[in-house]
């Protein structure tokens, strides 16, 4: 039923009168969209600026439903119960939907009840919140979302005791692509690899950038088990070499796992396990590990630990166990390298693996390698004594590089015993060197000019520049044992290690190889040059009084003729190393 001109003239004027008066004016006087409504529900009038909203005429819509413009009709104040806007669909006639902006008031004239709606367009503000949110969810670089919206994915997924399992997948080594070969590389880097866990996990996982090198998945409906062989698929899917800037490049992941609802209830907290998870895979150089309860650093037990470890430290609860280096132009020891445990009282010989991490963790680690400087120094002394000379190396964390003392309290120990610095080697790995090139280029030269010798642990397994290679004062290069175990079968490993030996001797230095397992191993690194071996082929971690024989009954050991007159042979060199084992 059509209204007549006269009725929706006066209702538009009344509309008009009214809201100059009340708060509606501040709509009527901007020109929104009026439509009056009548008792049922169809429009009585509408204004030109209506009109022009919703693409019709009012002649033609005039006593049509609301609905036919308004996809939920305008309520009755009573239903709407606030003076706030609602926000609707607008029908134009042209058959599209926009968003639509409505704020309500009512109506008498003549006895006659109307509801008034005032609307407007929010696409414009829609669009807006849209990008806002779309922001604030997702990580600009790689198009994924962040963690703000994996924990809002997660609320439907983690409920009901319904599995459900979490990947923390973390490129290795982006620190050093940024600083060798600049950040714009490392961001087409990271752009890369999102692309390719796109395409190889599953569409209904939910893939987010956490933050700098990480990323996490989410997937429901999967076990451990299927989790663990799904996240191996990832890790040699991303392995492929791919281009950047006329670069080839190798990715390597290393994989967290933690499952719903065996090791948490909530996502925040299944990060976190997966992050212990990671970390744990990282310290056994595997690709993928699940989370265990007993890896938690956080834990009751580790908690326990923390405390009986500082004691250890102070109580000398610590010992050295010693394994030999081998010369290779001789077959005969050159240096040992001492390897810290933990005699504990209840535990009984806890190795590196248990509690070296929580001493990373907390810190102790700065007071568990003086222990280890100022033991195997006292043990080089009593050595010296017998009349045996043997070379020491000390292996330093991260921490310790930070520490500012460290060159002065290292001069101060080996002027304690007795031992010329010429005899102490501190090793330190690749990756170390690279996360704070600055710093451990500035302690690694202090050291040097205290006649201390430097060797990288590791090798092989960073991205070290050759630029800052050449800066560092360093003596050896030791090839890291992954490279070394293998070579014998894996062509590819052998190539490494030869490419390895043979920079070293370029640049001046030694080349030292760890994970030395078999006598084909040792006589292929003795056919390609390498200067020193160490390994289980020669000896396993002993203890002191156990080396002391096997220094004099081994094939490898000490020259026959060496006895007393040992002062005099060999400048080979003690390695003392506080973890690395």
């Amino acid at each position: 039923m059509s209204q007549d001109p006269e009725t929706s003239q006066l209702l538009l004027g009344a509309v008009k009168r009214q809201g100059n008066e009340g708060a509606g004016a501040r709509l009527i006087g901007s020109a929104e969209a009026v439509i009056a409504v009548n008792s049922e529900g169809r429009i009585a009038a509408l204004n030109p600026a209506a009109e022009e909203l919703f693409g019709c005429s009012a002649p033609d819509t005039v006593g049509q439903p609301v609905t036919d413009l308004v996809d939920d009709g305008l309520p009755d104040s009573d239903d709407h119960g606030s003076s706030d806007p609602l926000e609707s669909v607008g029908k134009r006639s042209a058959g599209d939907t926009f968003p639509l902006g409505v704020s309500m008031a009512e109506l008498t004239i003549e006895g006659q009840h109307y509801r008034i709606g005032l609307m407007w367009d929010i696409s414009t503000r829609r669009n807006r919140e849209a990008e806002l949110h779309h922001e604030a969810t997702h990580d600009a670089l790689t198009g994924l979302g962040n963690r703000a919206f994996l924990e809002q994915q997660s609320k439907d997924i983690l409920q009901d005791g319904t599995l459900a399992v979490v990947l923390l997948l973390e490129l290795d080594r982006l620190r050093e692509v940024n600083n060798s070969l600049g950040h714009q590389t490392g961001d087409l880097m990271l752009q890369c690899i999102a692309d390719r866990l796109r395409g190889a996990l599953p569409p209904r996982c939910i893939l987010a950038r956490l933050d700098g090198a990480q990323f996490a998945a989410l997937l429901p409906d999967l076990d451990e088990e299927s989790a663990f062989q799904l996240a191996e698929r990832v890790v040699k899917a991303v392995r492929s070499p791919f281009e950047i800037s006329g670069l080839s490049l190798q990715a390597e992941l290393t994989v967290g796992i933690a499952a719903y609802p065996d090791h948490a209830n909530r996502m925040t907290d299944l990060i976190q396990k997966s992050d212990v998870a990671l970390y744990q895979a990282r310290k056994v150089r595997k690709t993928v590990a699940a989370y265990r309860p007993e890896l938690d650093l956080n834990s009751a037990r580790h908690l326990t630990l923390q405390g009986e470890l500082q004691r250890a430290v102070e109580e000398d609860h610590l010992v050295l166990y010693y394994q030999p280096k081998i010369l290779a132009s001789t077959n005969r020891i050159t240096g040992v390298e001492a390897l810290v445990r933990w005699q504990h009282p209840t535990q009984g010989l806890v190795f590196p693996d248990d509690f070296i991490p929580l001493a990373e963790h907390t810190g102790i680690i700065r007071s568990i390698t003086r222990w280890v400087l100022k033991a195997a120094l006292r043990q080089s002394a009593e050595w010296e004594k017998a009349g045996i000379i043997l070379p020491i190396s000390v292996n330093c964390s991260a921490r310790n590089l930070q520490e500012e003392d460290l060159p002065e309290t290292i001069a101060r120990y080996l002027k304690e015993y007795g031992v010329p610095p010429e005899r102490l080697t501190l090793e330190v790995t690749e990756t170390m060197l690279i996360e704070d090139p600055q710093r451990a280029l500035e302690v690694a030269t202090q050291l040097a000019n205290q006649g201390i010798c430097i060797s990288i642990d590791d090798f092989g397994t960073g991205y070290s520049s050759l630029d800052y290679l050449r800066k560092l004062p360093v003596k050896e290069l030791k090839i890291d044992k992954s490279f070394v175990m293998r070579m014998d079968e894996e062509e590819g490993d052998a190539v490494i290690v030869r490419s390895i030996i043979d920079l070293a001797h370029n640049l001046g230095l030694k080349a030292i190889a760890e994970g030395v397992e078999t006598g084909a191993v040792w006589s292929r690194l003795q056919s390609l040059g390498c200067d020193t071996g160490q390994g289980y082929f020669f000896a396993r971690p002993i203890p002191v009084e156990v080396l002391t024989q096997w220094m004099r009954t081994s094939a490898w050991g000490l020259p026959l003729d060496m006895g007393r007159r040992a002062a005099t042979w060999g400048t080979g060199r003690i390695s003392v190393q506080a973890q690395g084992y």
